[in-house]
């Protein structure tokens, strides 16, 4: 046995009976779960691995390393779970779904074959066209050459994208050949992201309103969640460079609760069919990003895991238990489930460190402060990203840089959530913080 499943470092209550449930992560989506969870009736025991400063007041946190999936499955082993939580997508994409299956523990997260619906955006786009779900045009790529061609064959206003995993910052919106062209080299050329970058995928420019539209999916059955909307670039008003996401809010208003979750059945519901009828069926949250366009709607990506920031908001607004519809999930029974309803409206705005999301500059730790006061606005929580507590104090957290906290508003309206999360985000302090002013604003315009 590794040392990694020596007694946790941190613990927290746990009742009698009830579901057994382990979260592997640390960062602010896991947080975000680890708060939902905590709060259901249902559950018995939370365990996190490794967890962070926040899920630590939730949950027993295991200190094991992100990359040791070994350690990760030794201690699921040991906890006679009732399922376990994979949430960050390169450990879905490298398969530990598949170990924790293999080792008895029940999971919610595809297993590496359909985790490939994440891990390869040209397995993506070839799924799409054989369950025919409409999305733009697009051509994979390999070399300079291929590229810049399809580049002019789409009129030089393309998406150039990753194959592979890349942080949520593989993608690049380039409206000009120019640009289009300097995307290719960092990819291509530069290898910024190493082998994710090897083939490339051209993607025609699509104008429209961005949805996120996510679905709880147990191998067959499709339960689509309310639709959130992220705000992926740096700066206000869509601005600078693009980012794992910069804020959220739930539900859209971009479209309407109904045809919401007739969007998510419709769009997420073959490739569920396709990824089952190839022997790899999927079970877990698909998350697919949707452009709305004036001819209708066109899937951008599918995520094989809960989007990141959208989760920090999209648990605040949920009318059904979450670890009740997980559970079921995880172990393939979400029959007469038809969708989850709606309370009030969320808005989630994350406070980054200095350079985020510069990825040639190692993060460095940070001190944030200010966080009692923060959580002492109505209807606000706190999540945060990878982190330790400050030993003797509930207002510090030493943050490993990065999207290090993420505000999250709840309200019975959006312009309310919009005031608390912004007032309670003015009382977070870290040296060189950034964050954009303007989540939920778009909102405001169309209710």
């Amino acid at each position: 046995m590794t040392d990694v499943a020596e007694p946790p470092v941190t613990s927290a209550g746990s009742r009698s009976g009830g579901l057994r449930v382990l979260i592997v992560g640390g960062g602010g989506r896991d947080h975000a779960l680890a708060t939902a969870l905590a709060a259901s009736p249902l559950l018995g025991e939370l365990h996190a691995a490794p967890g962070n400063a926040g899920i630590a007041e939730v949950a027993t946190c295991h200190p094991v390393r992100f990359d040791d999936r070994a350690a990760i499955v030794e201690i699921a082993r040991g906890l006679d779970l009732d399922f376990a939580i994979v949430g960050a997508e390169d450990l879905l994409v490298a398969g530990l779904a598949s170990e924790l299956q293999a080792a008895g523990v029940p999971c919610l997260g595809p297993s590496v074959g359909a985790a490939r619906l994440e891990g390869s955006k040209v397995f993506a786009k070839q799924l799409m066209e054989r369950g025919e779900v409409p999305t733009p045009d697009w051509e994979a790529c390999t070399d300079v050459a291929t590229a810049h061609a399809a580049i002019a064959r789409f009129g030089g206003a393309v998406a150039v994208k990753a194959d592979g995993l890349a942080a949520g910052l593989g993608a690049f919106v380039c409206p000009t050949t120019e640009l289009a062209h300097a995307a290719v080299d960092a990819l291509l050329v530069e290898r910024r992201f190493g082998v994710s970058g090897d083939t490339v995928v051209i993607e025609r420019l699509v104008a429209g309103d961005e949805a996120s539209v996510m679905a709880i999916v147990d191998g067959t059955r499709v339960v689509p969640l309310p639709a959130a909307r992220d705000y992926k670039r740096l700066g206000d008003d869509d601005a600078g460079p693009n980012t794992g996401g910069m804020g959220a809010h739930a539900p859209s208003t971009d479209i309407a609760p109904d045809a919401a979750a007739d969007l998510a059945r419709a769009v997420i519901q073959p490739i569920v069919d396709q990824l089952a009828a190839d022997g790899t069926p999927f079970r877990g949250v698909v998350y697919a990003g949707v452009m709305l366009t004036a001819d209708g709607p066109l899937v951008l990506e599918y995520n094989c895991r809960f989007g990141n920031p959208e989760t920090q908001a999209l648990v605040r607004v949920l009318g059904a238990d979450l670890l009740d519809l997980l559970h079921r999930a995880a172990v393939g029974s979400l029959d007469g489930i038809d969708a989850v309803p709606v309370n009030g409206a969320a808005v989630a705005v994350c406070i980054a460190a200095e350079h985020y999301p510069d990825l040639q500059l190692e993060p460095a730790p940070v001190r944030v402060s200010g966080l009692d006061a923060a959580r002492g606005i109505e209807g606000v929580e706190l999540y945060y990203g990878l982190s330790e507590p400050v030993r003797d104090t509930t207002d510090a957290i030493d943050a490993a840089g990065g999207r290090v906290i993420t505000v999250s508003a709840w309200a019975p309206d959006v312009a309310t959530a919009i005031d608390r999360a912004y007032a309670a985000a003015a009382l977070v302090q870290l040296p060189g913080r950034h964050l954009r002013r303007d989540i939920g604003q778009p909102a405001l315009a169309r209710v």
